[in-house]
């Protein structure tokens, strides 16, 4: 069952891309409307090391395909999602605001909040405000003087309040990113994150308290609602790639059959069952630290009853038990996908965000 189902107008000739730090995965959203279906998905080693080069060797390996749209998501070390509220104090409160004070206050608010945003991600990660640039806005709700609202037009008031959903890219991965395209027929339908869409998709079920996390390979990202709206957002520097060097120090073997076993026997299904509780005992303490450092980003320890993972770091066997009720989200749970593995769950969010632009 979907959980989100929506007519859908993009064109059928979509390439989502998630661009990570050793492998990148794409998929292609083939069909039109409620038929739309993201199939062919894939996975692939990056041959360059630098992201400039590897970027190009993306975009490369996409246009032999012939298609003419593309869409990305990145790692959570160069794209970052920010959820902050800002506000502006109007002029003359006693006036109703008309279309044209309307758009102004979006524009000034958005501009504000932009930077605002990459202040708050230095203050964060020590990279400086300019090596980041927003790619991706959204307004998520409005207040005025303390009221909700569904539109600014016809009301008076003193203080407007935006929640936004800001997405930030390095400046050196949008420009290798825009140089490389330049290249190729394609065209760049956007470069997304996932809070929105997963906003979208608590309102839609109705689901009122949740964590959504995506644990990568080199990093994990968390968004955490409460009563059907995004509440904050953030990342940190623990994936799959610290377990598959706990499995190459403790079983004292190569990086690459480290990663092998990991993929093979490290998954919650289908490994035998004893090298899958000896992975489970070599992971315990890993999970424990990465919990501790979840609930710290959190700021909290109560945990909503509602918990779902996804990426590839989320199918290690004894990763569920972490908390209680905890489930996986998968790509056909967002659209109808050829896969059922939440390691592709990412370009589902993607696809999904891409088609929505375009309705």
């Amino acid at each position: 069952m979907l959980l989100f189902q929506e007519k859908r107008s993009l064109q059928d000739d979509l390439v989502v891309v998630d661009v990570g730090e050793h492998t990148t995965k794409l998929g292609f959203c083939r069909g039109k409307g409620s038929a739309a279906l993201l199939e062919d998905l894939q996975t692939y080693e990056y041959q360059k090391v630098r992201m400039e080069e590897r970027i190009q060797e993306v975009v490369d390996r996409v246009a032999s395909f012939h298609a003419r749209n593309i869409a990305f998501t990145f790692t959570p070390s160069v794209l970052k999602t920010r959820v902050l509220t800002h506000s502006i104090r109007r002029v003359y409160a006693q006036n109703v605001i008309d279309e044209r004070e309307a758009g102004e206050l979006k524009k000034s608010i958005l501009r504000e909040g932009e930077e605002k945003g990459k202040e708050l991600i230095a203050s964060q990660t020590g990279i400086l405000p300019e090596e980041f640039v927003c790619v991706r806005s959204a307004v998520l709700g409005m207040r005025i003087d303390g009221y909700d609202v569904e539109n600014l037009r016809g009301f008076l008031g003193e203080t407007v309040e935006f929640r936004l959903s800001l997405t930030f890219l390095q400046e050196r991965v949008r420009a290798s990113l825009a140089k490389s395209l330049l290249s190729s027929t394609m065209k760049l339908q956007g470069i997304d994150g996932e809070a929105s869409c997963l906003e979208k998709i608590c309102k839609d079920v109705f689901l009122p308290d949740a964590i959504f996390v995506d644990v990568g390979e080199m990093g994990t990202r968390f968004f955490l609602f409460s009563h059907g709206k995004i509440l904050s957002s953030g990342e940190f520097k623990k994936g799959g790639e610290r377990y598959t060097k706990i499995v190459e120090q403790s079983l004292r073997m190569s990086h690459q059959n480290a990663v092998e076993l990991k993929r093979r026997h490290g998954a919650m299904q289908g490994a035998p069952e004893e090298m899958q509780k000896k992975l489970k005992e070599l992971f315990a303490p890993e999970f424990r630290i990465w919990k501790q450092e979840l609930l710290q980003r959190l700021g909290t320890s109560i945990i909503p009853r509602k918990v779902f993972f996804f990426g590839g770091g989320s199918m290690l066997s004894g990763f569920s038990e972490l908390f209680p009720g905890g489930s996986l989200l998968l790509p056909k749970h967002i659209i109808p996908s050829s896969s059922s593995s939440p390691e592709f769950t990412s370009l589902a969010l993607c696809a999904l965000a891409t088609i929505l632009r375009h309705e």
